[in-house]
């Protein structure tokens, strides 16, 4: 889907979490190339640290690893099948918000205690995420509705863009 990132489209498959968390991280830096962040811990479009890409199993050595946006995704993946499973979650937790928290936060960024610094900065990150996947949700809604209406024009019998949204309105 291009919109969210810019023209920055992957050859492969990521779910609107992984392109929210890419846009929060990296403003959808589209990887390849050196990038580093948070004064050296972080690097790559995900802006992994050297213990999430050790704790995800994913091969490689960090940093050069991870400067691949496919990669970034693995490492993604990967720490999130190792931690976010419904025993470590708190009840009535969504799987969006625990791994966007466990991702900026650590594997034990749901124990932050509310009021501390460490929760208000998890719950400041969860809101730029949550902004994040507002604005693709927006943008799938209206590519939905240009198909549709894309369609109805198509399969009109008139050449007349207005009657033929007219009439299927």
């Amino acid at each position: 889907i291009v919109g969210l990132c810019g023209p920055v489209t992957p050859p492969f498959e990521m779910s609107n979490l992984e392109r929210a968390i890419w846009a929060v991280e990296s403003s959808c830096h589209p990887g390849g190339v050196r990038l580093m962040a948070d004064k050296g811990y972080t690097a790559g479009p995900l802006c992994i640290s050297k213990a999430a890409m050790l704790d995800s199993g994913v091969a490689g050595k960090w940093p050069d690893a991870v400067f691949d946006l496919e990669t970034s995704v693995d490492v993604f993946r990967g720490f999130q099948a190792r931690y976010n499973k419904p025993h470590r979650l708190p009840a009535g937790t969504s799987y969006n918000y625990a791994a966007a928290l466990m991702w900026n936060g650590g594997p034990n960024a749901l124990k932050a205690l509310p009021g501390s610094r460490k929760y208000k900065r998890l719950q400041a990150y969860w809101a730029k995420v949550q902004k994040e996947l507002a604005k693709l949700n927006w943008m799938i809604d209206r590519l939905m509705m240009f198909d549709i209406l894309f369609f109805a024009f198509a399969n009109s019998s008139c050449l007349c863009p207005r009657r033929a949204f007219a009439t299927w309105l």
